[in-house]
């Protein structure tokens, strides 16, 4: 960040005073957060500082915003028809491509399916690998599938699937939207039928079906999340 100053004192409600400087004529009033850097070109100054929000109080609560989604998220069961718009939509699959992944490679690939004969077409399938009757949808109702594919070529194309799919999941619920996980898409994309899809699309190679990503607004409660297991972090530490 960086503010150019001029006669007038300029003050932020984060910041606090730590002196006064002169140059030239003018006179000008330093405020600081965490840290900061003055440095004078002619008659104005100059001043970057990173601001830092100061440390709460104990018992304070303090989460940051990414690892409070990471808390709050749970898996939706039950979604609304309604449509989410196109831009929240593409939010939630850009968030995917940004995650990490082996050596930088990049060797997943994401289809959103908005077509609701498509996306219907995709159900019955993935209805019957699960072995489910024919009027259970797996998808619970959601009117978006997003389909995480990787390059079955790439060493670690199953874990950069698998951070595709968790990137995506918290991008939904902090846009406010429900989204679940759901498998079988390995079993779907070994099926002519969808190898052809990937050919219609211009998508050449050797594709793995990872997972989808079922997206939508949750129809009733969000649920609440189980309680933790214990022992499920261990320690290292010098003695």
């Amino acid at each position: 960040m960086i503010l150019r100053l001029s006669k007038a004192i300029i003050k932020h409600k984060d910041q606090s005073a730590t002196g006064t400087y002169h140059f030239g004529i003018f006179k000008y009033r330093h405020y600081e957060t965490s840290s900061c850097r003055v440095s004078v070109q002619y008659k104005t100054v100059s001043y970057r500082c990173s601001l830092r929000k100061e440390r709460p109080a104990e018992g304070e609560q303090n989460l940051n915003t990414i690892i409070e989604a990471m808390k709050q998220r749970r898996s939706i069961r039950k979604f609304k028809p309604d449509m989410p718009s196109r831009k929240d939509i593409e939010a939630v699959a850009e968030a995917g491509i940004y995650a990490a992944n082996g050596r930088g490679k990049q060797e997943t690939i994401t289809l959103v399916v908005t077509d609701k004969a498509l996306r219907d077409r995709i159900s019955r399938v993935n209805c019957s690998i699960g072995g489910w009757d024919s009027s259970f949808d797996p998808f619970y109702g959601a009117p978006v599938i997003l389909i995480v594919l990787a390059n079955k070529n790439h060493t670690t194309h199953l874990y950069d699937g698998s951070l595709v799919m968790g990137n995506m999941m918290l991008a939904a619920h902090s846009l406010g939207l429900g989204s679940i996980w759901i498998h079988r898409a390995r079993e779907e994309f070994e099926m002519p039928e969808y190898r052809q899809l990937l050919k219609d699309l211009g998508i050449e190679g050797e594709w793995e079906g990872i997972a989808h990503c079922a997206l939508g607004y949750a129809d009733g409660d969000i649920p609440k999340a189980a309680p933790r297991k214990e022992g499920r972090i261990r320690w290292i530490e010098a003695v």
